[in-house]
């Protein structure tokens, strides 16, 4: 069923905040809501890093207390993710201005911050916080007063920690937003200045569809599932970080027209050729292989720890499937269903990476973890810190894996240099041709093979080396 508080996300746009709307956020709940009479400030305490890490977990609970546990979570960019329109389970027991009912009549805001006093709240995230308190408070006919941290509300005092920062000062700053002697946050414009011959593109964010979404893929380089969905705002983000605009992940005015100065991505390469007769076979196809979305879904319904010795093929092709998303297998000839040393390696890398205990084991933690940033892997691959060593280097007799990878990259780099299209096409060329169709990673024929080629200018030996 659908439950009451489908507002929340008009609300919040309509004080100038930037909204996602997580998947099946109209009918989750643990039950509807009773009148709405405040807000209830919560942080996360998870990693310091990301921008929502425990976005999985506010909505899906923990082994003690089943989710979803607010019904928004707060990113660390100042982005509002709309979990639930029903009730959830984030006040326990406690009061504030007369009210026991927690769960029933507060709204529940977790925001992402480990609850360390040396993590300093980011001032896009503050303020986010502010005019999202003050909009439901609007919305409702509440004053500040309605306004409480958890630590406030909960029994018996000292129950609670969060949030770790004076709500005193936060509730002032609520009250101004609210007595309107703070200006409003400037609305990103719902689409381009429109004129006679061209109506404007309109903004574009988490959730939109359709064709014009599909060509906001195809610049970025991302698959073009023609919804925009996390790997794309992820892919926004870091375009936006590379031109100097805000990374809030929204295709607005400024950064389309940022995006009209690339050249869009050149069509893929026709297919490699088939293998040869009687080469080996792939323990499992390319084509076989789980779909992303599909290997998150595994991912996030593993329960205790099971270690890798006893993983399911299921689990084991999911695990596989998003490190490969991360590049830290091959997808072609990695993704095999069977838990090998490579497979131990990369999951090991990618512990490490994510900040993680290393162990030859999966658990709930680390597999949701996995789901996590295999769904937002620029900015993941972005922020590691780790060598890949030489086993993780392409295999060299699987083509189509080498210039999925190697295609890309170039493009990705030639707009990042300014290339112009025809400059990217020439070195695509050079790259196709210098590694047999991308067979291997390196020069195909060696120096030798240039020996005595008077037509390329080698007349004296030594030359073609």
């Amino acid at each position: 069923m659908t439950f009451s508080l489908t507002w929340l996300p008009q609300v919040l746009r309509e004080a100038g905040l930037k909204v996602a709307e997580v998947d099946g956020w109209k009918e989750r709940g643990r039950a509807e809501m009773g009148e709405v009479r405040g807000v209830l400030c919560h942080h996360t305490a998870g990693s310091k890093n990301g921008n929502m890490p425990s976005l999985r977990t506010i909505i899906n609970g923990r082994s003690d207390l089943p989710g979803p546990l607010a019904q928004l979570g707060l990113g660390r960019d100042g982005t509002y993710y709309v979990i639930a329109a029903g009730r959830c389970n984030h006040a326990g027991k406690g009061v504030w201005q007369g009210i026991r009912t927690g769960n029933s009549s507060f709204i529940g805001i977790e925001a992402e911050n480990t609850g360390s006093l040396s993590d300093a709240w980011p001032s896009i995230q503050m303020d986010a916080y502010h005019h999202g308190v003050a909009a439901i408070l609007r919305k409702i006919g509440r004053g500040e007063e309605f306004c409480a941290a958890h630590r406030e509300y909960a029994l018996p005092k000292g129950r609670k920690p969060d949030p770790v920062f004076d709500m005193a000062a936060f509730r002032s700053a609520v009250g101004s937003i609210l007595a309107g002697t703070v200006p409003p946050l400037g609305l990103i414009p719902a689409s381009e200045r429109a004129t006679a011959a061209d109506p404007g593109r309109p903004t574009l964010r988490r959730g939109a569809q359709g064709p014009l979404v599909a060509e906001l893929q195809r610049g970025l380089g991302v698959e073009q599932a023609g919804t925009f969905g996390p790997q794309t705002e992820a892919a926004v983000r870091a375009f936006q970080r590379d031109r100097g605009l805000v990374p809030d992940g929204i295709v607005g005015p400024r950064t389309w027209a940022e995006l009209d100065t690339l050249d869009r991505p050149l069509p893929a390469l026709a297919p490699a050729p088939a293998a040869p007769a009687g080469a080996a076979a792939l323990a499992v196809p390319a084509a076989a292989a789980p779909g992303l979305a599909e290997a998150q879904r595994v991912l996030r319904a593993v329960g205790g720890r099971v270690d890798r010795g006893n993983w399911d093929a299921p689990t084991t092709v999911a695990v596989q499937r998003a490190l490969a998303e991360l590049y830290l297998l091959n997808p072609h000839d990695d993704v095999d269903g069977q838990p090998g040393e490579r497979t131990r390696l990369a999951w090991e890398l990618f512990l490490r990476a994510a900040g993680l205990p290393v162990a030859d084991a999966v658990d709930r933690a680390s597999a949701g973890t996995l789901a996590d940033r295999a769904g937002a892997r620029d900015e993941f691959i972005g922020r590691l810190a780790v060598v890949i060593g030489e086993d993780f280097e392409f295999r060299r007799t699987h083509r189509p894996a080498n210039r999925e990878r190697s295609v890309a990259a170039i493009i990705r780099t030639a707009a990042q240099q300014g290339l112009t299209r025809a400059q990217t096409a020439y070195v695509l060329a050079t790259a196709e041709h210098e590694s047999d169709r991308f067979a291997t990673l390196e020069e195909h024929a060696s120096g030798a093979a240039y020996e005595g080629r008077a037509d390329l200018g080698n007349t004296r030996a030594g030359d073609g080396r």
